[in-house]
């Protein structure tokens, strides 16, 4: 059963359909493993209060549903800005690759192992352990990194691309990066290959039809450095490629449905660690996987941020509270900005929430334990409005939703309602003071 009350549930299968490049049985199988967890997750979801809001998603004021807004219920409205593109393509890849080696649960309807997925991160792990356990049988021996390449650019320092013929190649370079591309999932796909002086892969790249630039990994799936832009702005170029979110030669649907990990502007191509100050992109960024400091230019306009954090505070005001990798100015304009804690890949936290959400000066608060919604004696997901007052909650114990009648949480809701009742009266009291926490 989902938290949320989503009145479009078909955008999400549409979206998958989109993710799944058409293919039936792969969007069946994307949709039983992801299906629960989009519409189970904030950050893809956006609060309809009233029939303003309903206009301004070209939403039809069907008559249940302001029935609904006006008995206050919470109702919330998928919206792809693309913050979890990242995920689904590594989910996508682990089923596509299963289904090309005819792996018995690809022929399941619900297959067991893709239900139980609670949140996207679950899944997105899920992903890694079967793309690692493959990896672990590719014995590269003696390989020799050349062998089923061809070079297509040489550059004078000696480094070059290369594309990656055969299926022994693509493992090659999966193996020695870190991810899914030998994993069969891009055996028919047209990968290249950027390699230092000794032949070490540095970056993976995926060219889809139409000569767009689909993929542009490193090392764990991080998006490329600074130092290899020069290489990858040169190979662009050279094939005249099209890199998503930016050029406007593909529908807005799809340009938002592909990840490229990398940004073109006024016909120049960047890295996350250099993007120009004023830029404004369609579409939002996940920077969790970036390597280093990273700092956003100044007057940056982006509809989404995914940021890894160090910790973030319980009922943290604002996100210059929270301690990340990436410099955010004042200046940046972001409607959403989404910050996780994770441990060994998981969303965890002990001393505060794992994950944090800020829309539009609204907050939802989530606490993960090993990557399980999870918080004993308080709510484990809790929503506060532009004012700091607390309108919502849910209770999860070890990925479990807990109905606040439930003999488990009871007395603890009983006991954090009176203190949710004083939080939200101090911020309405004439003169307000700190609210105490709730």
């Amino acid at each position: 059963m989902p938290f949320y009350n989503v009145i479009n549930p078909e955008a999400v299968d549409r979206y998958l359909d989109i993710m799944s490049e058409r293919d039936s049985k792969l969007a069946r199988l994307l949709k039983v493993a992801l299906r629960k967890p989009i519409l189970n997750h904030p950050s893809t979801l956006q609060r309809i209060d009233n029939d303003f809001d309903l206009a301004a998603n070209a939403i039809a004021p069907a008559p249940w549903l302001i029935e609904k807004l006006k008995n206050g219920e919470a109702l919330y409205f998928f919206h792809h800005r693309g913050e979890h593109n990242s995920t689904v393509m590594h989910v996508k890849d682990w089923i596509k690759a299963a289904i090309k080696r005819d792996e018995p649960w690809t022929k399941e309807d619900k297959p067991t192992r893709l239900t139980h997925f609670k949140t996207l991160d679950e899944a997105h792990e899920a992903a890694d352990r079967a793309s690692g356990a493959l990896r672990e049988k590719f014995d590269l021996g003696a390989a020799d990194p050349t062998d089923g390449t061809t070079v297509i650019m040489e550059f004078p320092d000696g480094w070059k691309i290369r594309r990656l013929i055969s299926v022994e190649a693509k493992k090659y370079d999966g193996k020695r990066l870190k991810h899914c591309v030998g994993d069969g999932a891009y055996d028919d796909a047209v990968i290249y290959s950027l390699r230092d002086l000794n032949e070490n892969p540095a970056i993976t790249m995926q060219v889809s039809r139409g000569d767009v630039f689909v993929q542009c990994r490193g090392l764990q799936n991080a998006p490329p450095t600074e130092k290899a832009m020069p290489y990858i702005r040169d190979f662009a170029n050279y094939l005249n490629l099209n890199v998503p979110g930016q050029r406007g030669n593909l529908n807005s649907y799809y340009r938002n449905s592909v990840n490229s990990d990398i940004i073109e502007h006024n016909g120049q191509l960047y890295s996350f660690h250099n993007l120009p100050a004023g830029i404004v992109l369609q579409h939002a960024l996940d920077l969790t996987r970036t390597q280093g400091r990273l700092k956003l230019p100044e007057y940056m306009q982006v509809p989404s941020l995914v940021i890894r954090a160090k910790n973030i505070p319980e009922n943290a005001q604002n996100r210059n509270e929270i301690k990340t990798n990436v410099q955010i100015p004042d200046s940046l304009s972001v409607p959403m900005i989404t910050f996780k804690v994770a441990h060994k890949g998981k969303l965890h936290s002990l001393d505060g929430p794992a994950e944090t959400t800020f829309l539009n000066g609204e907050k939802a608060e989530h606490w993960y334990k090993h990557g399980k919604l999870h918080r004993e004696g308080k709510p484990a997901i809790t929503y506060y409005d532009y004012l700091g007052r607390i309108v919502g909650s849910e209770w999860a114990l070890e990925g479990e939703r807990i109905p606040v009648n439930d003999k488990r949480v009871r007395a603890a809701y009983d006991q954090w309602r009176h203190l949710k009742n004083a939080h939200n009266a101090a911020i309405d009291a004439p003169n307000p003071s700190p609210p105490p926490p709730a």
